[in-house]
């Protein structure tokens, strides 16, 4: 028997194949949300990469995006 926290979207072939099962446990959560920040600082500048990264994080929906791997 083993135990482990993975992610759905890592594992979800052998869920659906019950080669892998998923224990839900009453008095310990299961489920993990995680918040996820991006931060730079003011004082030094980004390259040309970084720069276009930094500047299409504004228009990234992670709600919208993260619900495609918690389904």
């Amino acid at each position: 028997m083993v135990w482990g926290r993975l992610p759905d979207h890592m594992i979800k072939e052998e869920l659906n194949a019950k080669s892998l099962l998923a224990v839900h446990l009453n008095d310990f959560d299961t489920q993990i949300t995680l918040n996820y920040q991006a931060i730079k600082l003011k004082s030094r500048l980004l390259g040309p990469v970084a720069s276009e990264l930094w500047k299409n994080m504004s228009l990234v929906d992670l709600k919208k995006f993260s619900s495609q791997y918690l389904d």
